[in-house]
């Protein structure tokens, strides 16, 4: 059974009012429900539980004891602290606490909630987090996009089996080594914080990442140290509009990403060496200020087969600028008024890109 009694301006709900009652979803959305009290939802059983978009400011401590829920959605409220015991004795799954206005969050809170595997507080006010996220045996996935975090300290996602980690939208100016000591991480999205340094060693040994977004921050130049001795094999790694101007010969030395954004940035020139013994499948350099690739500058990077280097300042196209067995060479929105003999027409390209360039307005002419 499913009971819906939406937008019907239920301001509260009385202790028993659900006892012997049968049915899968409930949903309470776009109420006027102040607060949860205890008795009204101890012991039940729901797949989903919506109470999203009421004015709930208060859960009164062990609301949720011996209740099973599967998504339990409380997004959309006045909620500004979480004490230890809201959740206390319940199995919650999903818990979704998303545009609140959280801004404090009692050690424990999580804790007392088996089973808990994925957790939203996107849009709160969190500023600082402790260690409430320790110890989360069950946790995969983690929501904290779009608060006010400003610092991580080491350890303090520690013995949780976090998989997904949603960092976007915060305050974050450091990466200090050890945040994720022993947490098996799979993505790391970072995107849109104020990230200018990550420690050596804080992106080291972590063997199952395989996504890191970095996008929008300030990373600025990338000298050797800045990627945090980063070495593990990466279907993605995003660092585009951090600002970057110039690139040290060897960051990403000996690294295996399958593709590579380095958009947006203020790039000017490609250097040959600069990713030697790297493996690449895709490398995105559009929206920079490219004047210049050396000859052979893509040469070092293994299972290379597309290149962006669209919206530049490439005023012509030298042979042996693209050199590899290359699938797809994007070359739109630049200054190209010559492209060199045979420059490319060795390459086995499915796909060239060259318009919005002087010299694709001339051919067609």
């Amino acid at each position: 059974m499913e009971l819906h009694i939406i937008r019907s301006q239920v301001r509260d709900v009385e202790p028993g009012a659900f006892d012997g009652a049968s049915m899968v979803n409930l949903m309470l959305y776009e109420n006027q429900i102040t607060r949860i009290r205890k008795g009204i939802f101890n012991k039940t059983s729901f797949n989903i539980l919506a109470l999203q978009n009421n004015v709930i400011s208060n859960i009164e401590d062990d609301a949720f004891e011996g209740a099973t829920i599967e998504i339990l959605d409380f997004g959309f409220k006045k909620m500004g602290k979480l004490t230890s015991k809201m959740f206390a004795g319940s199995n919650i799954t999903n818990l979704n606490l998303q545009s609140n206005l959280i801004s404090n969050i009692e050690d424990g809170t999580f804790q007392r909630i088996d089973n808990l595997n994925k957790l939203y507080l996107s849009g709160n006010q969190l500023e600082v987090i402790g260690h409430v996220f320790r110890n989360l045996t069950n946790l995969n996935e983690l929501h904290l996009d779009g608060n006010r975090i400003k610092t991580l300290e080491p350890g303090c996602f520690g013995d949780s089996e976090i998989y997904w980690l949603y960092f976007s939208g915060n305050q974050l100016t450091h990466i200090v080594k050890g945040v994720f000591y022993k947490v098996p991480v799979s993505l790391l999205d970072f995107t849109n914080n104020k990230i200018s340094k990550i420690d050596k060693g804080a992106l080291a040994g972590l063997s199952t990442l395989t996504f890191v977004q970095l996008s929008h921050n300030n990373i600025g130049d990338l000298k050797l140290s800045t990627l945090g001795d980063l070495n593990t094999p990466l279907n993605g790694l995003s660092l585009s509009d951090n600002g970057i101007s110039n690139i040290d010969i060897g960051v990403f030395k000996n690294t295996k990403i399958d593709m590579l954004d380095l958009s947006k940035n203020h790039i000017k020139s490609i250097k040959k060496g600069l990713f030697h013994n790297v493996t690449m499948y895709t490398i995105n350099l559009s929206e920079n200020e490219i004047t210049e690739i050396e000859e052979d500058a893509f040469d070092d990077i293994e299972d290379l087969s597309h290149i962006d280097v669209s919206l530049n300042k490439l005023t012509e196209v030298k042979k042996r600028m693209f050199s590899l067995p290359l699938d797809e060479v994007n070359l739109e929105d630049n200054v190209i008024t010559k492209i060199d003999n045979d420059a490319l027409n060795d390459l086995p390209l499915s796909r060239l890109q060259i318009k919005n360039n002087p010299i694709a307005a001339k051919n067609n002419a």
